[in-house]
Parts: C-alpha cells; structure tokens; sequence
C-alpha cells in the first residue's frame, strides 16, 4: 500500500475528505520521523515497535578491484512487529 492509498482509505474510513485524512497521516508519519531522528523509539500498541540501531564501521572489499573499503557506521530503522499483528497475518 503507498501513502496515496492509505489516505485514501483514511479518508474513506473515516468520512473525512482527502485533504483531511492527508493532513491526518502526514502528521502521524512526521511524529515518527520526528522521534526517530531523535534517537528515541516509537511503540504503536496493537502494531509494533519502530527503533533506531546503529552498524559499527567496518572494512568492506570492492569486489570488482579487490579494493579494500572503510565503511563507516551508518544508522538504520527497524521494526518489529507485536504477537497480535503477527496473529492477524498468519
């Protein structure tokens, strides 16, 4: 699903028009991007839980020259989801 559909589907759930569910899910979105940039974790009840984990530098080889690489640390957002969201899609 793409953030148009999800509006749409907001919109459509909740009576409202898509310009008000719009503005509705690009809040909620920009409260998590908000959050995680902070380093802090997002908790949805009922959904799952959005945290920040960081890669530590490595050395990498190019496996084209056989170049070896530093990469360096680099942050990332993972998700895991809760028991009942995993029970709703099994």
């Amino acid at each position: 699903m793409t953030k148009s559909e999800l509006i749409t589907v907001v919109a459509e759930k909740t009576g409202s028009t898509n310009k008000q569910a719009k503005a509705c899910v690009e809040v909620v979105l920009d409260s998590i991007y908000a959050a995680l940039a902070d380093g802090d974790s997002v908790s949805i009840s009922g959904f799952g839980n959005f945290d920040i984990k960081t890669r530590a530098a490595r050395k990498g080889v190019n496996p084209a020259t056989k170049e070896v690489l530093d990469i360096p640390e680099t942050k990332t957002v993972t998700f895991k989801a809760t028991k009942s969201l995993r029970e709703k899609i099994n």
